[in-house]
């Protein structure tokens, strides 16, 4: 897909606004274990979502591409491998970012269904 073509679908096929959960580094308690780090909440709008093609799961490990629950989110927010989006009523990890910033002024990132 043209770059110039992911920067047009943000408006074009937007379906926000979703919920981007953002997670914080874990940090230690007082007994020495590991505790899930704070997180945030950040409104994603614009945002566009679509099925993973098979040529983007290409790029995917190979045990990964066999999910069918895969979906690529587009938006002009830097998303990283430890957040999830709340769409179509589940909640989707990110698993890849793809920065086209310079390019496209976008960023692409692909999601699985959390069961």
């Amino acid at each position: 897909m043209p770059l110039l073509e992911l920067a047009g679908m943000l408006s074009e096929f937007d379906v926000g606004p979703l919920t981007l959960t953002r997670f914080a580094s874990p940090v230690r308690n007082k007994f020495g274990e590991y505790a899930q780090g704070a997180t945030s909440a950040i409104e994603l709008s614009p945002v566009a979502a679509y099925q993973t093609t098979p040529d983007e799961a290409e790029n995917m490990p190979e045990g990964l591409r066999t999910d069918d629950a895969k979906t690529t989110f587009i938006a002009d927010v830097l998303l990283q491998t430890t957040d999830e989006i709340d769409y179509q009523g589940g909640t989707w990890r990110i698993l890849f970012v793809i920065n086209h910033d310079l390019q496209a002024g976008v960023y692409r990132a692909i999601g699985v269904r959390e069961e």
